[in-house]
């Protein structure tokens, strides 16, 4: 699944905060020969499913930057994007996804 495909940790609801949900995450690297962090913390007050895609999408960008992609990912962006390049039905768009996140 998405989830497991990444070091990172999965998302966890916070029972207490109800519509809202909170995600974080960090990275480092390094620009020309110096050091760069970036930390982004997710907000999304619509509904705790909608941070889960919002999260589930950036583990697949980030797969397809380890796999030095630098193009459009078709296959996550039909399953988890409003209007997406291309559309497919629900159940061909997240068979694409597996078969993405499987080619690495």
């Amino acid at each position: 699944s998405v989830c497991s495909s990444s070091p990172c940790p999965p998302l966890r609801p916070l029972p207490w905060v109800v519509g809202r949900c909170y995600d974080r995450a960090r990275s480092t690297a390094t620009f020309g020969n110096l050091p760069l962090n970036h930390e982004l913390k997710l907000e999304v007050c619509d509904s705790p499913n909608s941070a889960s895609v919002v999260t589930a999408a950036t583990r697949c960008a980030r797969l397809g930057l380890e796999r030095g992609l630098k193009a459009l990912l078709l296959a996550p962006s039909s399953y988890f994007m409003k209007s997406p390049p291309t559309h497919h039905h629900d159940v061909q768009a997240w068979d694409a996804v597996e078969a993405f996140i499987s080619e690495g």
